[in-house]
């Protein structure tokens, strides 16, 4: 795991319910770093899938992704029934 990762994980802690710090998230989260801010756990998953060499801090200042958006679009192409969605 990558050293940015690892202490992202040691620095948060459950300090009750925030907004998210990222650019464009309005989320509520519990999740901080004293180093990064509030991260939801929305954000925090798709940090987690940028890979572990990510730059937190640039990711931080990254617009948040629409991904219900994407899913919609990309589950009508590949054929997904959407009905419970």
């Amino acid at each position: 795991m990558n050293q940015n990762i690892k202490r992202l994980l040691a620095q948060i802690e459950a300090k009750g319910p925030r907004s998210c710090s990222r650019k464009g998230c309005n989320n509520i989260c519990d999740l901080n770093s004293d180093k990064h801010g509030n991260i939801c756990e929305d954000c925090f998953d798709e940090l987690v899938l940028t890979g572990s060499d990510t730059d937190i801090s640039a990711f931080m200042e990254t617009e948040k992704q629409d991904l219900y958006a994407a899913r919609i679009k990309y589950g009508t192409l590949f054929g997904m029934d959407l009905g419970n969605f």
